[in-house]
């Protein structure tokens, strides 16, 4: 009980239901609870600008990763459970996302002809115009994003993140 009780930290200030003595519990690794917060941080930071330019050409960053994901694959379309698992995303999440796209006309289900149990989601030639146009801003807020990290840093960021991706179960690159 005396390590549990060293390992709390007072709430400052505070006192809950008129109990001076209520703590909290601090991390068990200081060290691992700063550096995933400053990496959290790090990804709202980028995340809100990556969403501004996105904005600009009314679709956001998910959008932009399911557009990006099609106009990669062959014939631009893929399985959504493939694109569920290339974005990391639930499957309902991408189905919703489909949907969407789907009403601003940027993609439409298409038929699986090798599985009649499955659909397609297949980019429209107004997502690839969408997708085309915003590639030049993204790509010119990416390398702005990245300017203060030089590029051996960004290579050693990139190696770090894939051990870090890699190590929690998730697809590596």
């Amino acid at each position: 009980m005396g390590s549990l009780q060293a390992e709390r930290q007072p709430m400052p200030d505070q006192q809950i239901a008129g109990d001076a003595q209520a703590t909290l519990p601090g991390p068990r690794d200081r060290q691992a609870n700063e550096t995933l917060t400053r990496l959290l941080r790090a990804h709202g930071v980028v995340m809100r600008q990556l969403e501004q330019v996105f904005a600009r050409h009314g679709i956001s960053e998910p959008k932009f990763n399911v557009l990006r994901s099609l106009a990669q694959a062959p014939g631009h379309r893929l399985p959504l459970y493939m694109l569920s698992e290339r974005l990391l995303v639930c499957r309902s999440n991408i189905t919703a996302l489909v949907d969407r796209l789907e009403e601003d006309g940027l993609v439409r289900r298409v038929p699986d002809p090798s599985n009649r149990r499955q659909v397609l989601a297949e980019l429209t030639p107004a997502g690839y115009e969408r997708l085309r146009a915003a590639l030049p801003d993204h790509w010119e807020n990416e390398a702005r994003i990245m300017a203060s990290l030089s590029a051996a840093e960004q290579q050693e960021l990139a190696r770090l993140l894939d051990k870090l991706t890699c190590a929690n179960d998730a697809p590596c690159l």
